[in-house]
């Protein structure tokens, strides 16, 4: 008896360590961002978003943290529902009767609406919620008017990296 509940536990152990592995079934080769930011703190946003599934899957979910934001008007090039949680809006991409497999692209625009008053506007490009590998990541900002390149501020890598200046490798304001 004792070692049957030793087995159960073990091939539980082992069922809930590998489920993570199991959800990460696809690499996202290129990440494109377009985004226009406006004078009133609206910005418009359109993710190309080109997935390799590793195997057959319905979709992909894209989380949008709503931390002093609104998100609206959100539309999306593929079957999709929208799912409202605390601090999140989930976009389920995909259809729940069909698979898909290799290769995929995925276009994504919605509406932010930024409830801050800071006298700057913070805008996480891709989000911190993607549990999978990011190949490429390509984005273009629309500013609503000229700007000095060193008010830009610009931070990549993993949370709490600091920001690189212009010029540097890393990004380039259009003149």
């Amino acid at each position: 008896m004792k070692r049957r509940l030793f087995l159960l536990f073990l091939f539980c152990l082992t069922f809930f360590y590998t489920l993570p592995a199991q959800a990460e079934n696809f690499i996202i080769e290129d990440y494109k961002v377009y985004a226009k930011i406006y004078q009133t703190r609206d910005v418009d946003v359109v993710e190309d978003i080109t997935v390799r599934f590793t195997t057959p899957s319905h979709g992909i979910f894209r989380d949008i943290p709503l931390k002093n934001i609104e998100v609206s008007n959100i539309k999306v090039d593929n079957s999709f529902k929208i799912e409202n949680a605390l601090r999140t809006k989930r976009i389920k991409i995909g259809n729940a009767h069909k698979l898909v497999s290799g290769v995929q692209n995925y276009r994504i625009s919605y509406r932010m609406k930024i409830h801050d008053d800071k006298p700057q506007i913070y805008f996480n490009i891709i989000g911190t919620n993607w549990p999978v590998k990011i190949n490429n990541v390509y984005f273009y900002i629309t500013l609503p008017q000229e700007v000095n390149s060193d008010k830009v501020g610009l931070s990549i890598g993993k949370y709490g990296t600091k920001g690189f200046k212009e010029g540097e490798g890393y990004f380039t304001v259009a003149k």
